[in-house]
């Protein structure tokens, strides 16, 4: 009888601490903030919320939830650091690709973002109360801190996984800023998509590139490497002839990356990438290594964009 009422209390213990966990009023309601516009591009309406609590659904469509705290901490202040320096430019002139909003909800364009009701969808409704929380605990303690470089906010790009090293601002873009260059990010492995494989078959390849009038002489040697960048990626390669840039290839076939090889089979073009996204700035897998070591977010921050210092804007 004793044991089972031991048992009874064990019982009584966990319930109340899965309740408080999932069900308890920890960290809930706003978290404020400036307000901000937000153009949701998929319903075509605009919504006006506290910055903060737009985050939430940032850090939730672009960031694994289960991350180590101090790497979503660093992601939150790269995200407040990434809408606040789009909302300078819509008061510097406005924006005529969403006129309505000063960010919208394209990953294309400005950053991804999910609706409480899309986070239910992705994580089901337990994890949700879970993720949710953990992301407002990492903006709760982050609250108002942003990335600047020489006084000025930072464009504070980031992609999921570099593969051993992060990219040049310049070999992407047209500009070189001095706080985008390549560091080596060596704690990215447990990347899902650290390596990636896929076959394009030959007459999807030719037509895509419009060279389907070129296939009775199209074999092994008609791709060729014309240059790399600094860190090994793709920066052109020839197909029977013509020129094309890493990044338009990725972009035709929906490669991971621009670092990538290829080889030829009978009927296909097999391309094996390395990483996952254009490689420029924060590398998230490989910012979740560095917290899973220790590091605090500031630390990670300043590791990704060379030169920076955090700042309280509110």
């Amino acid at each position: 009888m004793k044991k089972f009422s031991l048992f009874l209390l064990f019982a009584f213990a966990l319930g109340v601490f899965l309740l408080l966990k999932y069900f308890g009023p920890w960290e809930s309601g706003s978290i404020g903030g400036p307000l901000i516009h937000v153009y949701l591009v998929a319903e075509n309406k605009t919504l006006q919320m506290p910055l903060e609590d737009y985050l939430v659904g940032v850090l939730a469509a672009e960031v694994p939830a289960r991350f180590e705290e101090e790497a979503l901490k660093a992601q939150a202040i790269a995200a407040r650091t990434y809408a606040l320096k789009k909302t300078e430019a819509f008061k510097d002139g406005g924006n005529p690709v969403h006129p309505q909003g000063e960010v919208c909800t394209n990953p294309g364009h400005c950053q991804g973002w999910l609706s409480s009701k899309e986070m239910k969808e992705k994580w089901g409704w337990l994890k949700y109360r879970e993720y949710e929380r953990k992301l407002q605990h990492a903006l709760r303690e982050t609250q108002g801190v942003v990335a600047k470089f020489q006084g000025r906010l930072i464009d504070p790009v980031y992609h999921s996984t570099c593969g051993g090293r992060t990219e040049n601002g310049d070999q992407v873009w047209t500009h070189s800023v001095p706080y985008l260059t390549s560091v080596s990010c060596l704690l990215d492995q447990e990347a899902p998509k650290y390596h990636g494989e896929i076959a394009v078959p030959l007459n999807d390849f030719l037509g895509r590139l419009d060279l389907n009038s070129n296939a009775k002489s199209f074999n092994a040697s008609s791709l060729r490497l014309l240059a790399k960048t600094e860190t090994g990626r793709v920066k052109s390669i020839s197909v029977l002839g013509k020129t094309f840039s890493g990044g338009e290839i990725r972009s035709k076939f929906g490669l991971n990356s621009t670092n990538f090889t290829w080889e030829v089979t009978k009927d296909a073009v097999v391309f094996h990438t390395t990483g996952y996204g254009h490689g420029v700035g924060l590398c998230q897998y490989g910012a979740n290594g560095m917290a899973k070591n220790g590091a605090k977010a500031e630390e990670i921050l300043q590791h990704y964009y060379q030169g920076i210092t955090l700042d309280k804007m509110y």
